[in-house]
């Protein structure tokens, strides 16, 4: 792309802003990235609370806050790694439940072999230890309930309400968290299908 006269004028401008907001030492720079970051290397220690929120900075405090200096271009860098770490790590628990979930779904299965019918509560299965029944997600119980043709298994989330199995993807401000582990997602909507047709 041929440099035109304005696009060397902008690259001077460039430069300019960049004399004035990156640090004179590497050392300041450094230690500008370690304090915006802290948050970050906190979520590396084991004892991390993944219950509570990141925080959360509404774009327009960031625009009426705006700095010309790279702290707070680090700070913004931050809190978007910061909501995403959050994001994996309920991606991770999630997948975790449903690991914890099919252990059970496959105790629930030998229980109804056994004695040909579904337990009336997770508790009725003696034979396993009762650590497998706590949700990873909340450190509270999954949710198991006998429907018709057999039954519902979830987990309830981080919030710890009883959904119904619910899990809310539209940009509101009440989310059902629920985490569906059984019947598959795939398999209501098949038989939805079906008793249409």
């Amino acid at each position: 792309m041929p440099q035109t006269y304005w696009r060397k004028k902008l690259l001077k401008l460039k430069v300019i802003l960049a004399w004035f907001t990156l640090p004179s030492t590497p050392k300041k720079l450094a230690d500008i990235m370690d304090k915006a970051y802290e948050g970050l290397y906190a979520m590396a220690d084991p004892a991390y609370n993944w219950q509570e929120e990141p925080k959360k900075k509404s774009t327009i405090s960031f625009i009426t806050s705006v700095e010309l200096n790279f702290e707070y271009l680090a700070k913004l860098a931050m809190i978007a790694s910061e909501e995403a770490c959050h994001k994996i790590h309920d991606l991770y628990m999630r997948t975790v439940a449903e690991q914890t979930g099919c252990r059970i779904i496959i105790s629930l299965r030998r229980f109804k072999d056994n004695n040909g019918y579904w337990p009336n509560d997770l508790q009725d299965m003696s034979s396993d230890s009762k650590e497998i029944l706590i949700d990873p997600v909340n450190n509270d119980s999954f949710v198991y309930k006998l429907i018709d043709d057999g039954f519902m298994f979830y987990s309830k989330g981080r919030n710890k309400i009883d959904e119904n199995g619910e899990l809310d993807t539209t940009w509101t401000d009440y989310k059902a968290d629920d985490w569906l582990i059984w019947p598959p997602r795939n398999s209501k909507k098949a038989k939805k299908n079906a008793d249409s047709e």
